[in-house]
């Protein structure tokens, strides 16, 4: 699959750094992990690697979003958040927008763009980054408590 993009993309934007920090070790490295996995699977689709290998690298990327996901599903409901079933909503629906993206990569329907959205726009920009970071407060409070 060639890079079907307009301009470069700088993969180095997709650092896990303090802003994405929980404070909980756990939740850190997988979040940490989900970030390596979007540069992995932007890298090869970007440099044109084969769909196979693409594929292999958006199903692991989906399977870490699985065990994430129940992790921080757990986490929540344990601490108490008023917000965990509603984030757990969230998790459910981004887990269908992943295998249907998935899904239209292994019938060849899914371009670069589609790839790059659902990563970066989707799970990083619009997840980790803002819905996560909720519960992260949350957790650093009761923490502080």
């Amino acid at each position: 699959m060639a890079a079907d993009f307009p301009f470069s993309i700088d993969l180095n934007s997709l650092q896990f750094d303090q802003s994405l920090r929980s404070g909980n070790p756990d939740i850190d490295a997988e979040h940490e992990q989900l970030l390596h996995s979007a540069q992995d699977i932007l890298y090869a689709a970007s440099a044109g690697k084969p769909t196979r290998e693409i594929q292999s690298r958006l199903d692991e990327l989906v399977m870490a979003m699985s065990r994430h996901f129940a992790h921080e599903d757990q986490l929540m409901n344990q601490s108490g958040w008023s917000e965990a079933e509603q984030h757990a909503g969230i998790h459910r629906l981004l887990m269908a927008e992943a295998t249907r993206l998935v899904e239209q990569h292994r019938a060849t329907m899914a371009s670069f763009l589609d790839i790059y959205r659902f990563v970066v726009g989707t799970l990083v920009r619009d997840h980790l980054a803002t819905h996560d970071v909720e519960f992260h407060h949350y957790l650093q409070e009761q923490e502080g408590n």
